[in-house]
């Protein structure tokens, strides 16, 4: 027996919702929302990593510091592109933009 997926995907109603029932935000308010995050007790870290070559995407949440920085380098050792997020700044390691 098929489990049911705890993580629906709705596309198709969003879809076919009608553009007019979207809110439209002024540009700084868009801006602020997209500046702003909380990474939630107990996580330091979240890593996400893409591997052109494969085009795979990976995301990695840690609770510890010093495993967070081992992933890190070796994904970065693998030339993946690898962005971090800490509660204090996003950042970009690898980046490629040719890609």
């Amino acid at each position: 027996m098929a489990r049911k997926d705890p993580f629906p995907n709705d596309w198709e109603e969003v879809s076919n919702t009608d553009p007019e029932d979207f809110e439209t935000g002024q540009f700084d308010e868009v801006l602020e929302e997209l500046m702003t995050w909380h990474l939630p007790d107990p996580y330091v870290c979240v890593i996400r990593s893409y591997n052109p070559q494969s085009q795979t995407l990976r995301e990695y949440a840690y609770k510890l510091p010093s495993k967070a920085r081992q992933r890190i380098q070796e994904l970065a050792d693998k030339d993946e592109e690898v962005t971090i997020l800490t509660q204090a700044i996003i950042g970009t390691v690898n980046y490629n933009p040719e890609g």
